[in-house]
């Protein structure tokens, strides 16, 4: 029986991220629909399960701003028109640009998934009743992860993508006249608190700053290629 000699470290790292380089470009030569639909609905599958995790998730009381904001039951279409918003991103972005905008998204997705299981916040929509069935199923789905709201997060990483690749000014700010509103939507669906909003885009601004498009993953690869190369 032939003993398989012991790489030393770097040698096996080497090896272990030529072997991911060859799954990303296989990954990422297919459809990029494709691509990004494994990709969403396995996050999803992943953000539905961490909400059914039997664990007590607290309320805390509603400050006299979110008091303030009404519940409209209507704002759930824009709240939901985020999804519109992320398939224009990704029809009007280049290969190049999608897999850059998947290797910034997966990872602040991971942490967020973290936060939600670290804090386990839940909003009390209790207070707000509603006899819409569509409603009162999301809330059966939807019933924690809170602190900070993805949605939010979701929709400045596109808006500023969409910045990266549209060029005129206009529908630059037209995306971001909808980014605000399906930030308000949050609120008004009573889905999240004030305090997730604002935890959100600060988190989001600042690691679109340190991990955003100009800081791509090509260039990471680029980066270990050369360092394990040499």
């Amino acid at each position: 029986m032939k003993t398989i000699p012991l790489l030393p470290p770097f040698k096996q790292i080497q090896r272990f991220e030529r072997r991911i380089g060859k799954i990303k470009n296989r990954f990422f030569s297919m459809n990029k629909w494709l691509a990004f639909s494994i990709i969403f609905f396995g996050l999803f599958g992943v953000y539905l399960a961490i909400n059914q995790i039997p664990m007590y998730r607290f309320a805390y009381q509603l400050n006299a701003i979110e008091k303030r904001i009404p519940f409209l039951p209507w704002s759930f279409t824009i709240y939901f028109s985020i999804f519109l918003q992320i398939a224009i991103v990704i029809h009007r972005s280049s290969q190049k640009l999608f897999r850059e905008l998947i290797g910034i998204l997966i990872p602040l997705v991971i942490l967020y998934f973290i936060l939600f299981l670290s804090l386990p916040l839940r909003y009390p929509a209790e207070n707000y009743p509603s006899d819409n069935s569509f409603i009162c199923s999301l809330r059966k789905i939807d019933v924690g992860n809170c602190y900070p709201s993805l949605h939010v997060a979701l929709t400045i990483i596109f808006s500023f993508a969409y910045g990266y690749i549209q060029k005129q000014r206009k529908l630059r700010i037209l995306m971001w006249m909808w980014s605000l509103l399906i930030i308000l939507s949050v609120l008004t669906t009573k889905q999240h608190y004030l305090l997730d909003v604002v935890a959100s885009i600060v988190l989001t601004i600042v690691w679109w700053i340190r991990w955003g498009i100009p800081k791509t993953v090509d260039r990471y690869y680029q980066y270990l290629e050369a360092r394990y190369s040499s």
